[in-house]
This record gives C-alpha cells, structure tokens and sequence, in this order.
C-alpha cells in the first residue's frame, strides 16, 4: 500500500474558516433554489454523527441520536474543499494519535454537501451510499491514502488524519453522487437518473 504524507499543514483556525464557506453556501443555496431554510445542528448527539444541518428547528435541538437518525427529515453534512483535483477526500481516521473513525464512517447524513470554491461546483452525495462505500475502502490498499496535518496555534502538529483519495467520476459511476451544481448560478451540471 502507497500512503503518501503531506508536508503541508492547515491551521484548525483555517479549516473552521473554509468549513463556514461551504456551509453559508450550503443554507442560501437551498434557500435560493427550493426555498428550504436549515437549521444548525450543534448539539453533542449531532456532532457524534457527523450532521451540520436539518430542516426542522425542533430536531435541529436534539440531543438524543436514535431521535435524529429515525427522524423523517434530511440530515445534511457539509464539506468544504479547496483543491482543484478531481479526488473527493473520504476521510477514514480523524486522529490517527486516538484512531477516532472518519467523518465519512460516522456521519448519518442523508445528504453530504462537498463544496469545491475554486471548482465553482458542490457535489451532493447520498450520505447512506458515501458511508457505505466509505466503509467498504477504509482499509483497501489499492485506493490512494494520504496523511493530512493539522496544526494547533502553535503551528506544531495538533493530530493527524488518513484520508482516501476517490475521483469523484468513480463516485457519479457508482450511483452515489446525486447532483452537482454550480456555486453561482445554481445550474444542475448533472442529475442522477432515477431508477425504478
């Protein structure tokens, strides 16, 4: 297995920074286009299960999971990428120093926002099939690892996590990207066609 370890390092100041683009992205958008409001999701129970959002305010203050995920309203995560590569980053261990599990194997999102500013697109994935397939490449040596750095405000290494690199072609091939649009205008760039 190749793993690559990246020399760069985000600030966990920068990566909440990007993390508010997507998301202010992620409530207006679906405003603008289908007239849906979100509600933030910031309970201890939420961030358990990796979700950002619901659009019902009551829900949207649970503590209580087996509530949240039997709920029969959307459960959105929102991801926030910079690069320009044609990868999605599937996060499989989140402090490789505690061995916490990734986002992607613990969100229960029904929906995964991964938004790409310097793409200009957000990929919206169907979060049962992200975390299933997430699930089933976690530990395959033949998909491409790397180690990210994030450091504290020190500027030394606060934690380390594993990511798998997938092209995001691959993910529209395997049924689990529903959507992409584009940041500005809203326009569909690709619809996933409904099976019956």
């Amino acid at each position: 297995m190749i793993v690559t370890t990246s020399t760069k390092y985000n600030s966990f100041n920068h990566d909440l920074m990007t993390g508010d683009f997507g998301e202010d992205w992620t409530v207006k958008a679906l405003m603008d286009i289908q007239g849906t409001k979100l509600f933030k999701c910031d309970t201890p129970a939420f961030r358990s299960i990796d979700v950002d959002f619901t659009t019902d305010l009551t829900l949207s203050k649970s503590n209580n999971v087996d509530e949240i995920i039997n709920s029969e309203f959307p459960l959105i995560e929102v991801k926030t990428d910079l690069s320009t590569y044609p990868n999605q980053c599937i996060e499989v261990i989140s402090n490789m120093n505690t061995g916490s599990p990734g986002w992607a194997l613990v969100t229960e999102a029904t929906h995964i926002f991964s938004v790409f500013p310097k793409l200009n697109k957000c990929y919206i994935y169907d979060g049962q099939l992200f975390r299933e397939y997430a699930e089933s490449i976690k530990d395959d040596p033949t998909i491409k690892t790397s180690i990210l750095n994030t450091a504290g405000y020190d500027k030394k290494t606060l934690y380390n996590s594993k990511i798998k690199l997938v092209s995001r072609k691959k993910l529209i091939d395997l049924g689990i990207v529903t959507r992409i649009i584009d940041l500005k205008t809203y326009d569909y760039l690709y619809i996933k066609a409904k099976t019956h």
